[in-house]
């Protein structure tokens, strides 16, 4: 059950929001120093567990993910915290800048997932006046996760000086969507 239900469903949207070479202009792909149009995702994952007497456990996380595409490949950062809110540039990290393999979600971003489940089981063992056995709270614990928020922002990064391929967030901004379509679609024309 330790899995994202949400990641097929994400990665559409941003195929069809964003297509390739979607956000920044030919003569500026590779222009660092030029804001690059980018779409934000939250993810809010939640997990319960109700016992029949009435206890109750619950916990939750949020997943924060910026999908950039200036060229056929797709850069994606992530973090994870309690707000629901865009985070800083500095807690975004880089999980994928490829052609296809963004679409696989890392491993690495379940374990926000999985500590929030065992969370769960651990309040359920400490606090439950009469706590059931593992296998029944692992059997009724029940998961839910939502898309938050979809918002269209502008992006800076820079090279990462310890793994060059990789690029380190430094600026985080919004951008009206009305104006995002059209460049996105400006983009993708001048392309063809």
């Amino acid at each position: 059950m330790d899995q994202l239900k949400t990641d097929h469903t994400v990665c559409a949207i941003v195929e069809a929001m964003l297509p390739r070479f979607g956000s920044k202009p030919r003569d500026l792909t590779y222009n660092m120093d030029f804001p690059s149009l980018a779409l934000y995702f939250c993810l809010d994952m939640r997990a319960f567990f109700f016992a029949d007497n009435g206890d109750e456990a619950r916990e939750s996380v949020n997943l924060h993910f910026i999908f950039e595409r200036p060229t056929n490949y797709t850069k994606v950062w992530y973090a994870a915290n309690d707000s629901g809110s865009v985070p800083k540039a500095s807690e975004f990290r880089m999980l994928s800048d490829h052609d296809s393999c963004w679409r696989s979600f890392s491993s690495e971003i379940l374990t926000p997932v999985i500590e929030m489940r065992d969370k769960v089981r651990a309040t359920v063992k400490a606090e439950f006046s009469n706590p059931p056995e593992e296998k029944v709270v692992r059997r009724k614990m029940s998961d839910f996760n939502n898309i938050h928020a979809i918002e269209w922002v502008q992006v800076l990064y820079k090279k990462n000086p310890e793994d060059t391929h990789r690029k380190i967030l430094t600026d985080i901004k919004p951008f009206p969507t009305n104006e995002a379509m059209v460049i996105v679609a400006q983009n993708i024309t001048e392309r063809k």
